[in-house]
């Protein structure tokens, strides 16, 4: 846990570093504009990547358990055909998109070919960290995609805007996410060779491809409805309102994204840790080990908001004086994140222990809840209504999560065990 903690950390302060600087770099509308199209990356990413990351770290977890080095590789083979699907089919929609017409957002403006190009290789490195996670290396997973990812790309943008002096746009600094892209998909191969895995011979059955075919589809919804969650307010705003709200909305959230790194850095190592114990079925072991890391989850996600609130403007200055306005907009989304830490192991749980099903149709949900918000409150109030139609969405969906966790598994996931006794189903 300590070194997830720490690459989580270290994560946190290079993404920190890395709006501070191209903010002040870009200013307030050409900043909106970048962070749009990373929000369009992201949310096209997880559909391209159809499910593979989760579903390959709970399949090759539980085929280590039965020591059938085969079935991981077919495993694999599957991911790597299903991700190709998925990307083919998520690079024609946004082409699509591209052709459009539009009358006024960002996407009066074409899309960056760059983007094209960083998708594919982006899902590569997904499914390289389903793998590594897989074989119970987390460090080793997190490494390729969570630090050398933002550090490469950190470089390149030194390079180009402040040593080079191109002019600063989003497409430039999108070119250099390309090339720290390149980089991270050779150091994962290197990383999933060392574990053994150096071919991929036996190839899945029919039937194979149908079941996994199946679960992963559950993994598609939940994955994509946590994307689409995180992604869609800044992609809404910048449809319905302008680049400048964007950016506005981005640094907000950019500060908030402070309060879960300790919740990204416990799911995150304990994803293979939870499927083996589900595996032996030890849940009394599952209990005790998911009281202690949520107790520790809640407690640093509150102290960084109390941090939030009481600083929170004279941080929002560093990234520029127009960025001032996003202070509203910061302590409702860091509020969600909070609540989000009440209840942060219950996706990890319901998907690990075979109930993606539940954790899919529970997203869906609020996903939806959540569009049908932004629709309403964004026209009207720009990026503050965005923040509020997160903070009602996770109140409804970590609340629905955490219950079915308790119905399904007999493991409370609050840090205070808000729950009381259910029998098991």
């Amino acid at each position: 846990m300590g070194g997830i903690g720490s690459i989580k950390a270290l994560n946190a302060m290079l993404t920190y570093t890395i709006a501070l600087m191209l903010s002040r770099w870009m200013g307030i509308e050409e900043y909106g504009e970048f962070a749009f199209y990373i929000g369009v990356i992201n949310l096209g990413m997880v559909f391209a990547a159809a499910g593979t990351e989760n579903f390959l770290t709970r399949e090759v977890s539980a085929s280590l358990v039965i020591r059938d080095t085969n079935r991981i590789q077919r495993l694999v083979k599957y991911g790597i055909l299903a991700a190709s699907i998925g990307t083919l089919i998520v690079l024609s929609l946004i082409g699509i998109f591209d052709i459009i017409p539009w009358e006024s957002g960002i996407l009066v403006k074409s899309t960056p070919g760059y983007l094209f190009v960083l998708i594919p290789l982006l899902v590569l490195c997904k499914i390289f960290h389903g793998v590594l996670r897989g074989f119970g290396r987390p460090t080793m997973a997190l490494v390729p995609e969570v630090l050398l990812y933002p550090l490469l790309c950190l470089i390149a943008y030194y390079i180009f805007f402040s040593y080079m002096h191109l002019n600063v746009d989003s497409s430039i600094a999108l070119f250099g996410n390309m090339l720290a892209a390149v980089l991270v998909v050779i150091v994962g191969v290197i990383a999933v060779r060392k574990t053994g895995l150096r071919q991929l011979k036996p190839s899945p059955s029919i039937s194979e491809l149908k079941s996994w075919g199946r679960s992963s589809f559950f993994f598609i919804l939940v994955s994509a409805s946590n994307s689409i969650f995180n992604q869609i307010d800044r992609i809404m705003l910048g449809i319905m309102r302008d680049s400048s709200e964007v950016g506005i909305y981005a640094v907000a959230i950019t500060n908030s994204n402070l309060v879960e790194f300790v919740t990204l850095a416990v799911n995150l190592s304990l994803a293979g840790v939870v499927s083996r114990l589900n595996a032996l079925n030890d849940h009394k072991q599952l209990q005790a080990m998911v009281k202690v890391f949520a107790r520790i989850v809640f407690v640093s996600s509150g102290i960084i908001v109390a941090i939030l609130f009481v600083f929170g403007e004279w941080i929002l200055k560093l990234f520029g004086s127009e960025f001032r306005l996003a202070y509203h907009s910061m302590m409702v989304l860091a509020i969600s994140k909070l609540i989000t830490a009440i209840a942060s192991m219950s996706g990890l749980l319901l998907t690990m222990t075979g109930h993606e099903k539940w954790s899919a149709q529970i997203a869906f949900l609020a996903c939806s809840i959540n569009v049908l918000l932004n629709l309403v409150l964004i026209p009207r109030f720009g990026a503050t209504g965005a923040a509020y139609a997160t903070l009602i969405t996770v109140i409804i969906w970590r609340g629905m999560m955490a219950r079915k966790v308790k119905i399904l598994t007999g493991i409370d996931p609050t840090p205070f065990l808000l729950w009381p006794k259910h029998n098991q189903t």
